[in-house]
């Protein structure tokens, strides 16, 4: 008898020795968990953001001098978006965005799709011998101009790292821009001794651009919402020889 009771206290020992032991595997795991580094997640996501900005140009004095900065303006819409968050304040991304641009002139000139002469007006020729051969110049209007746009639609493809601190977002990136021909739309009249003068020629399309051009751009948002974007494309958008050249500064806003 006395044998068995040894036996059941020297067990009871053991038990309480093991259930002692117990917290110290406890804080190992905890301290594991602590310290496990995270892993990257990924993201993807459709009609992410869009945004419209105005563009400062630069470059040929025809249509430099004819413009100004509420004039030029662009809109864009993203497609879609794959983001890679190593970090909860570090997101790398690359999208597909749609962007269209919008270049106006000041009031009494036009875009003619046609190769005219430096500072010639547009309605000075009775029989108007545009061509659609993929040139577009800016030129003075003789008549009334109610409305007259080269507009080019492209394709962006944005690679961008944006840190977050807090509820702020700062973004930096660059983009590949890939131009679809452009196209000019008029609407106005021209004066009355320009009686063979006919406007819907002023409508042009197919005018000829650089396919591929690139920009850079810097953006500040509050919680991935509103922000502000800088845009700066040191690239003509038309192909020389067809058209102004001329870069362009942008500014704008994003949601």
């Amino acid at each position: 008898m006395k044998r068995i009771m040894i036996l059941m206290a020297a067990a009871m020992f053991s038990l309480s020795l093991s259930a002692q032991g117990l917290p110290e595997f406890s804080k190992i795991e905890d301290y594991q968990l602590l310290h496990k580094q995270p892993t990257a997640k990924t993201d993807f996501s459709m009609i992410k953001y869009f945004g419209w900005g105005f563009h400062n140009v630069m470059g040929d004095a025809d249509f430099v001098d004819n413009t100004s900065f509420g004039k030029n303006r662009e809109f864009f819409l993203n497609i879609f978006q794959f983001a890679v968050k190593p970090s909860p304040n570090h997101i790398f991304s690359l999208g597909v965005d749609l962007n269209w641009d919008t270049y106006r002139l000041k009031e009494n000139y036009c875009w003619v799709p046609s190769d005219l002469p430096s500072g010639s007006a547009a309605s000075q020729y009775m029989v108007v011998p545009f061509t659609s051969d993929g040139h577009v110049s800016p030129a003075p209007f003789q008549g009334n101009v109610k409305k007259s746009l080269l507009r080019i639609l492209s394709f962006d493809i944005p690679l961008d790292y944006t840190l977050k601190a807090g509820k702020m977002c700062l973004t930096l990136g660059a983009s590949a821009e890939i131009n679809l021909p452009g196209w000019t739309k008029f609407k106005g009249t021209a004066n009355p001794e320009f009686t063979n003068f006919n406007t819907d020629k002023m409508n042009g399309k197919d005018i000829k651009t650089n396919i591929v051009t690139y920009n850079a751009h810097a953006k500040i948002s509050y919680n991935e919402g509103f922000g502000i974007f800088f845009k700066y494309s040191p690239m003509p958008v038309l192909k020389e020889g067809f058209g102004p050249q001329f870069s362009t500064w942008t500014v704008g806003f994003c949601l």
